[in-house]
């Protein structure tokens, strides 16, 4: 169940980016 967390990381990496 840690699949959510990285996803939103990613988009947040992505948006930071």
């Amino acid at each position: 169940v840690n699949h959510a967390k990285r996803d939103l990381h990613s988009v947040l990496i992505q948006k930071l980016y």
